[in-house]
Order: C-alpha cells, then sequence, then structure tokens
C-alpha cells in the first residue's frame, strides 16, 4: 500500500472522528436539556366575572385567607381583595423563586402559587365556596415575567 494512499484513509478517518464528536458535541450542547432554578417577577391576576354572561364584576371583594410568605409581615391570616372595573385584582412580587427545563424543544416554567384560600363575593351574587388557589383553573403565560391568570365564575343570586 502505498504512503499517499494511506495517509489520504487516515485523514478521511480523522475527518469523520472529528466530524461525529462534533455532532456529539451538537447533541449534547443543543438538544440537552437544562435543569434551573432561579427567580423572577410573578404577577397574579384574579378575574371576577360573571358565570353566565362572562362579564367582569366590578368591586367584587375576595377574601382572602393566607398562609404566610407572600405578603407584607409575616402574610399570615385574613385579608380583602376589591376588583377594579376589569373585575381584576393584580398582585406582583419581585424575585419569586422559579424552577423550569429548557432545552432545543422543551421550555417549562414553574413559579409556586402563593398559599393562598379565597372566595369571592359582590352585591346581587351567591358567594363562591371557598376554595385554594392552586385548585382553580388557570392560564400561564411567561413575557418577560411569569403571569398566572385565575377566573373566578360567580353565580347571580336568586
Amino acid at each position: 500500500m502505498s504512503r499517499s494512499l494511506f495517509a489520504s484513509k487516515r485523514a478521511k478517518f480523522l475527518l469523520a472522528l472529528w466530524v461525529a464528536a462534533g455532532g456529539v458535541l451538537f447533541v449534547d450542547r443543543v438538544l440537552k436539556r437544562t435543569h434551573w432554578i432561579g427567580s423572577t417577577k410573578f404577577e397574579l391576576k384574579l378575574v371576577v366575572t360573571d358565570a353566565e354572561t362572562g362579564q367582569p364584576i366590578d368591586k367584587a371583594t375576595l377574601h382572602v385567607y393566607s398562609e404566610g410568605e407572600w405578603e407584607p409581615g409575616d402574610g399570615k391570616g385574613a385579608f380583602r381583595l376589591e376588583t377594579d372595573a376589569a373585575g381584576t385584582v393584580k398582585r406582583v412580587w419581585e424575585n419569586r423563586t422559579a424552577a423550569g427545563v429548557s432545552g432545543w424543544n422543551v421550555n417549562t416554567f414553574s413559579v409556586p402559587l402563593p398559599p393562598w384560600v379565597l372566595c369571592a363575593s359582590a352585591p346581587g351574587y351567591s358567594p363562591t365556596k371557598w376554595v385554594a388557589l392552586e385548585e382553580l383553573p388557570n392560564a400561564r403565560q411567561v413575557d418577560g415575567m411569569a403571569t398566572l391568570t385565575i377566573q373566578i365564575p360567580m353565580q347571580r343570586a336568586r
């Protein structure tokens, strides 16, 4: 076998090995999922609506009992929140703990919810049952900060 043919085969083998190693690194870096933990700005929107029409209820009262950690002071105890004309109460917290998985085809994001139990009341409506915040159906969105929107439908009093 000639020396140049051997050198050519060796060069091809080394090139193939280099390309394969690059492919492995590509798959490892691009397709690999990264588990992370950090913090984010978190916005909670509670939207109180008429169960029949879907219209927002202005000046509805949310009665909240908190187990703590999310409000000023120790945050434990009962407090009230009132909806605006859009039927919405918004709360924003800075630097809430967040965790997730990021990768080529996945991007999950999780922020623990406030430990709240709540019910809603409004003139002309039957009060809702007390329910833990985490049990309510919700919509999540991430646009520069984590946003959680929860609809609270109320039945008209009969």
